[in-house]
């Protein structure tokens, strides 16, 4: 007799596949990522059809068959409708289901990610929702994301010479995994004002609702974004 598994969970993503079939990629609280097989969920009459949505937290089901897990049913338990109905939540969110499904491994339980995801969603369904929270939101969930699995910067002191960085410009290089004081990093590297390292920081210590309060200068908000990108390219990298 098959043993049925039950979980809520969060679809990362999805592609076809077979005649009818649908793989859902799907970050859970009890299991972690996992991919799970809805068979025959692109027919009109399935019956799967109407739990499987985006922005939702989802009760699944599923078996476990030689080959891979197996949907049985599924149920929206809650459903983000402020983000679902506005394109730029609902960018914000795309780009959150993305770190998560390029960072996690398969099926290893992450109860601090499940927190942090379900934290994010939360912020990003408020009815009011600030402009400022709405754009730093997703590097808050990135940063926070990529610490936990293993690669929390090093934003304290100048990796190189280990040196105190406060009150200073100071430069950020990816491959280093940090920081680095003017004069150790030579110029090169990604500038940040005090101000924008000392709001990186909190990110790494603080849940969303400090991001409203945030007082990072414009003009270094493409520096900030940049260093983003580059330290998420060079942690796929090291994982890949």
């Amino acid at each position: 007799m098959a043993t049925y598994y039950r979980t809520p969970g969060i679809i990362l993503t999805s592609f076809n596949t077979g005649e009818a079939d649908r793989i859902f990629v799907v970050f859970t609280e009890l299991f972690g990522k996992i991919r799970l097989r809805a068979v025959s969920q692109r027919k009109i009459t399935s019956k799967l059809r109407g739990g499987l949505v985006s922005c939702a937290v989802v009760n699944l089901e599923f078996i476990q068959g030689k080959v891979g897990k197996t949907l049985t049913a599924a149920e929206v338990e809650i459903h983000y409708s402020n983000i679902a109905k506005d394109m730029k939540r609902l960018r914000t969110a795309f780009s959150i289901f993305r770190s998560m499904d390029v960072l996690l491994s398969q099926e290893q339980e992450e109860q601090t990610a499940w927190r942090l995801i379900m934290n994010s969603l939360y912020a990003l369904n408020q009815k009011t929702l600030d402009v400022k929270t709405l754009n730093l939101l997703p590097y808050h969930f990135l940063w926070n994301l990529v610490s936990l699995t293993g690669y929390k910067p090093h934003l304290n002191s100048c990796v190189s010479c280990k040196g105190g960085v406060e009150d200073r410009d100071v430069f950020f290089h990816a491959i280093d995994g940090g920081i680095k004081c003017t004069q150790c990093a030579a110029s090169k590297g990604i500038k940040l004002s005090p101000e924008t390292l000392r709001q990186l920081r909190n990110m790494l210590i603080s849940d969303t609702a400090f991001l409203s309060n945030t007082t990072m200068p414009l003009s270094e908000t493409r520096a900030f974004r940049q260093a983003s990108r580059n330290y998420l390219a060079h942690v796929l990298e090291r994982i890949s």
